[in-house]
């Protein structure tokens, strides 16, 4: 199989051709139909000192946001078939651990992640652990399948958040999770829902997918334009999505007493913050959000897909082959891009 691979701690990745891998006793092989590029794929890419922090062992296969279709089982595999199209929840938890027993599978005290700590999916063919395989229905196609592993971390934030029917939200950054969560507050009834970017591109897919106004904090005066808005009260929800400092010390300023600030984004580094105004005077509530609750977040995320309450396609701006991967990687990271799927069979 081709298969793009990090070979070395350097800048980009490796076409290479690899012999077609075997299924293991817990384990499926899928023929991979599309996989989206993350975040943390950009990190991997660059190879800049996020990705250089977690630990990886090289050379392995990147990519984690994938759909594709079963065409080996391992002989302990039970509940699926081939021909199955499957979509792959990232988080592999070993199901054994207090942590898991209790129903947070999520945050298992054994985690290991596919696509990071594994060989992934950015080639021909996939290896995936059957415990993080979910069956897709007929009527979610395979880009939009790729793309059920960040939606259901925005409906793990926004499920966290509280949000109401009437709040006022804002959404910093307009990445796919970040779009992801302008789309779910307009569904659950945010009045109000205010969305940040320094993309002038993505704050148009943002009012497409039912942002009621959008700023530019390279140019706007995001905190008084949002004061103006709530008529100084500020925004019931905050998420947080872009992993900028500057964004995070805003979001503090944005929030409204006794509202809640849903943190997504992986700060490499923590802005110096005022506690007592920022938390203590304000009653805030900080809620971190690590990946999807396995499996609620998914099946709510199918729903939404299947019923057209959320129509993902305005997201999905761009589309290549496996081997364009290093102009699929630039588009990603330009900021004039949704979400780019990449597609290792045309």
């Amino acid at each position: 199989m081709k298969a793009m691979v990090k070979a070395r701690p350097a800048p980009g990745l490796e076409l290479r051709t690899l012999p077609d891998p075997a299924a293991g006793p817990d384990d499926l092989v899928v023929r991979v139909k599309a996989v989206s590029i993350c975040g943390g794929d950009n990190h991997i890419y660059d190879w800049n000192a996020v990705a250089q922090g977690l630990g990886l062992r090289l050379p392995f296969i990147p990519g984690h946001e994938v759909a594709g279709e079963i065409v080996q089982l391992g002989r302990n595999v039970r509940g699926f078939a081939i021909g199955d199209r499957i979509a792959v929840e990232t988080h592999i938890p070993c199901g054994a651990c207090p942590t898991c027993r209790a129903g947070r599978m999520n945050l298992c005290d054994n985690l290991r992640v596919f696509g990071v700590g594994s060989d992934g999916a950015f080639a021909e063919y996939a290896v995936v652990p059957a415990v993080v395989a979910y069956r897709l229905p007929d009527e979610i196609p395979d880009d939009h399948g790729a793309v059920l592993e960040p939606l259901g971390v925005a409906v793990h934030a926004v499920e966290r958040s509280g949000l109401r029917g009437g709040d006022t939200v804002a959404v910093l950054g307009c990445g796919p999770i970040g779009l992801f969560s302008v789309a779910l507050a307009r569904l659950d009834g945010a009045a109000e829902i205010i969305a940040t970017d320094l993309s002038d591109y993505r704050l148009d897919l943002a009012r497409r997918m039912g942002a009621t106004r959008t700023l530019n904090p390279g140019r706007d005066d995001v905190v008084r334009a949002a004061q103006e808005t709530t008529h100084g009260t500020g925004a019931d929800v905050v998420v947080e999505t872009s992993a900028s400092p500057q964004a995070l010390t805003q979001a503090f300023d944005l929030l409204a007493k006794r509202g809640t600030l849903a943190l997504i984004a992986a700060h490499p580094r923590t802005p110096p913050l005022n506690f007592l105004q920022a938390l203590t005077l304000k009653e805030a509530c900080v809620v971190g959000v690590y990946g999807r609750s396995i499996w609620e977040s998914w099946q709510r995320s199918v729903e939404l897909l299947t019923t057209g309450a959320i129509d993902l396609r305005p997201m999905l701006t761009h589309r290549f082959p496996l081997g364009e991967i290093g102009k699929a990687f630039a588009v990603s990271k330009s900021g004039e891009a949704g979400k780019v799927i990449l597609v290792p069979w045309e």
